[in-house]
């Protein structure tokens, strides 16, 4: 039980300097950022943690470093196994490109035939767009975009805005195309502050500007900065057309997606914007709205106090009606269509009238797709359902929260998360999709380190891809675990495998 904890705050331990590290990155606090990835690297272990720490470096550091750290980054991943292998040469190859490195082309490819083949949809399009974009391809950007628009992936958009927003607005300015025109009008409706940002680098040409105006015309108030801004351009053209547009300007009823991520640490935002730690009043506001997102319909009052605020009622419903003003306010659709947290007869619910997106909603609706019967599902249709259940699970549910209902609800789902881990690892072990069981394989090790199942598909996978060395390593470590958590040896199983990785070492 002590490896376990020591296991699981290491790996905690990782996800949070990552987690800081991509805040300041995002930031512009270069410096800090990079300290945070090194903090990460410093045990030398090869670990997710770790890849996208050499990634942040490759992002965040002088020219003649990029190379260097995006090879390590994608030899590590390849450790890892074929997801991260291809996630990872996206990321990769994207940094490369960015500075003008011909090796990123290459990676660009390669990952976006393996992202195809595995399934993993938002890095599938955003390869596909990437391609085109570098002139590698010259494919339809219909179904990429659309996928990237999935709610689930606007988080995947968002990061992808500084090089696909000035793709699609010269693509635009050169060739009018109606699929791009409504592209660029949702970004404008749906990601303003990106959309400010990125047009105002100063990096557009006078048709990609004009494009912009264009488009900006569509977006009501969140619009006006920008436009503002541009009718203040060095350029006549774009000086008069963006007043034009502000004079248009037309207010829009579309209230903004409000997304919700538990899995891991607990992240709110409404649109593109997220709510900051220092904007909720207190712990209790927070993990109200996370109850409120986790149960399907109103929660009772008087159930919600006994959860939060127990011993004296009339202070419990003092304090209950405080923090859902608190969160109608802060949560209060600026376009004024209503309220995100609605009091019922029954008791309290979110809104089910406005746009909404919770990782957890996802991981149980393809829970309960799994559980239906398998022979009436594609091997591969299930294949994907599991990667995406993989790579919705960033960490334990509610991390840190330890009131009794969210402590029950990490167990549960944490079995319920490890429970199909385990199929995938036993089905892309049948299928020999080595690469994909070592990655998945480990990490239902994360979650349980004592899992024979797993330890001896990692084992049959590296010695299926001529790595037996690491298979021997592998085994000792499952020795060592058993030993101290469960006071027994590994299965026979596990020792003939064993025995022919010594073999083939010589």
């Amino acid at each position: 039980q002590a490896l376990s904890l020591g296991r699981a705050a290491s790996t905690s331990h990782r996800r949070g300097l990552l987690s800081l590290g991509l805040a300041l990155e995002e930031q512009g606090d270069w410096e800090s950022a990079r300290a945070a990835f090194q903090e990460i690297l410093a045990d030398g272990r090869i670990t997710r943690e770790g890849v996208a720490a050499h990634l942040g470096l490759a992002r965040t550091g002088s020219a003649e470093h990029v190379t260097a750290q995006a090879a390590e980054a994608y030899r590590w991943a390849r450790q890892l196994g074929s997801a991260a292998t291809a996630r990872t040469g996206l990321e990769a190859g994207l940094v490369l490109l960015k500075h003008k490195l011909p090796e990123g082309a290459d990676l660009l490819r390669r990952s976006a035939t393996e992202l195809a083949a595995l399934g993993l949809a938002a890095e599938e399009a955003r390869a596909q767009l990437a391609m085109t974009h570098h002139g590698l391809a010259d494919e339809s950007l219909e179904q990429p975009l659309r996928t990237l628009f999935r709610p689930e992936f606007l988080s995947e958009l968002t990061r992808s805005l500084d090089w696909l927003l000035p793709f699609l607005l010269e693509r635009q300015g050169k060739l009018a195309d109606p699929i791009v025109h409504e592209t660029l009008c949702r970004l404008v409706r749906e990601l303003p502050r990106n959309v400010h940002r990125v047009v105002l680098s100063g990096d557009l040409t006078l048709a990609a500007k004009k494009a912009a105006v264009i488009a900006l015309a569509s977006g009501g108030p969140s619009a006006e900065a920008t436009l503002k801004s541009l009718a203040a351009d060095s350029q006549a053209e774009i000086q008069l057309g963006a007043s034009r547009a502000l004079e248009r300007l037309r207010p829009v009823d579309a209230p903004a997606l409000l997304r919700i991520y538990s899995l891991g640490g607990f992240e709110v935002y409404r649109g593109e914007e997220r709510v900051e730690e220092s904007a909720w009043k207190s712990q209790k506001v927070r993990y109200l709205l996370a109850c409120l997102a986790a149960r399907r319909g109103p929660v009772s009052e008087d159930l919600l106090i006994e959860e939060f605020w127990p011993g004296s009622l009339q202070k419990g419903k003092q304090n209950l009606y405080a923090a859902t003003s608190y969160l109608r306010r802060h949560l209060r659709s600026e376009s004024g269509t209503g309220d995100y947290v609605l009091r019922t007869p029954t008791g309290l619910t979110l809104n089910p009238e406005l746009p909404r997106w919770h990782d957890l909603d996802e991981l149980e609706e393809l829970e309960e797709l799994l559980a239906l019967d398998p022979q009436d599902q594609d091997v591969e249709r299930i294949l994907r359902s599991q990667r995406r259940i993989a790579e919705l699970y960033r960490g334990p549910y509610l991390d840190g929260c330890y009131m009794d209902w969210a402590i029950t609800a990490r167990n549960r789902i944490e079995k319920e998360v490890l429970d199909a881990l385990v199929r995938l690892v036993e089905l892309t072990s049948r299928l020999e999709r080595h690469g994909e069981t070592l990655e998945y394989g480990r990490r239902v090790l994360e979650l349980d380190a004592c899992c024979q199942q797993a330890h001896l598909a990692v084992m049959r996978a590296l010695m299926a891809v001529g790595r037996p060395e690491e298979a021997v390593r592998q085994f000792d470590q499952c020795r060592k675990v058993l030993a101290r958590e469960m006071k027994m040896e590994p299965s026979i199983e596990m020792l003939e495998v064993h025995q022919r990785a010594l073999l083939s070492i010589g």
